[in-house]
């Protein structure tokens, strides 16, 4: 019996934390000054160590935490780990910003890009994470398509899912930073 409760606890935790992040992602300026939380967030380690009684976060190990995300939500835990580092980067911009750049001076300027840099990376982390729903969609619904064994639903979803990738494709071809 104790093991359930345990069980039950650790997953209302990791469930917690996912929301956490989430919220971390949102309103990063209300943890800006929370070093606990900004350092905990540096590594995969210290997310799964992080402890917060009033958000239901217990602190646990990093292999409960994987098992448990990936049981709970049927996702990789790379997911829980780039909503890791977006709320970190998150905080990290949002410190940065506290102290304007001056775009008049040499150091402004660079600080000024420096800042964009952050931007155009955690944009990068939002399609990565994008796209991987996008993936795992699309293998959802070939499955179920297959699942049906109806030919005519089949070549359809065969036939968008083309297309869809060939759209996915062609975005790729944009030009990126030199």
């Amino acid at each position: 019996m104790k093991l359930d409760n345990r069980n039950e606890r650790n997953t209302r935790s990791v469930i917690s934390l996912k929301d956490f992040l989430k919220e971390i992602i949102d309103n990063p300026a209300d943890f800006v000054e929370n070093t606990a939380v900004f350092n905990a967030l540096k590594s995969q380690g210290g997310m799964s160590k992080l402890c917060d009684v009033q958000r239901n976060i217990i602190g646990t190990s990093l292999n409960t935490v994987k098992r448990i995300y990936k049981k709970t939500f049927q996702e990789d835990f790379k997911i829980l780990d780039l909503l890791r580092i977006t709320a970190y980067e998150s905080i990290e911009l949002h410190k940065s910003k506290k102290i304007s750049s001056n775009k008049i001076t040499k150091s402004g300027l660079l600080k000024r890009v420096k800042e964009l840099e952050q931007t155009i990376l955690l944009r990068d982390e939002d399609m990565l994470c994008i796209t991987l729903a996008l993936e795992k969609s699309l293998t959802q619904g070939r499955y179920y398509a297959i699942k049906s064994e109806n030919p005519t639903l089949i070549a359809l979803c065969t036939k968008e899912q083309r297309e869809i990738r060939i759209m996915m494709s062609l975005l790729k071809d944009q030009p990126t930073k030199a």
